[in-house]
């Protein structure tokens, strides 16, 4: 039995002293805002991942046999390239997918 990932977009503002978790249009959660330094510490990588799950765990079912692939389209503010750098660099080959959303 093949299972089929379904991929699925979260939003992320990356600034430079924090991430931000943006719910999809219509969800009434607030954004999760999480903190960062200027150097992604490891500590502040899990964080960020266990807020992709908890936000991925409210989503339900994929499709029978299915799971979800998260996307993670980020917005990057002009002045944290090097957060998102850090932070493309820290979650490869986590199964995220790392997307820049085009200005």
């Amino acid at each position: 039995m093949t299972s089929i990932g379904v991929t699925r977009p979260i939003h992320v503002a990356v600034l430079p002293d924090r991430l931000v978790i943006v719910p999809d249009r219509g969800d009434d959660r607030r954004p999760q805002q999480l903190p960062i330094s200027p150097q992604l510490s490891p500590q502040e990588v899990e964080a960020f991942v266990s807020a992709v799950q908890k936000e991925m765990k409210g989503w339900g079912l994929a499709v029978q046999n299915g799971y979800w692939k998260p996307q993670i389209l980020m917005d990057v503010a002009p002045e944290a390239e090097q957060q998102c750098r850090d932070l493309q660099m820290a979650l490869e080959g986590s199964g995220f997918e790392m997307q820049r959303k085009l200005r």
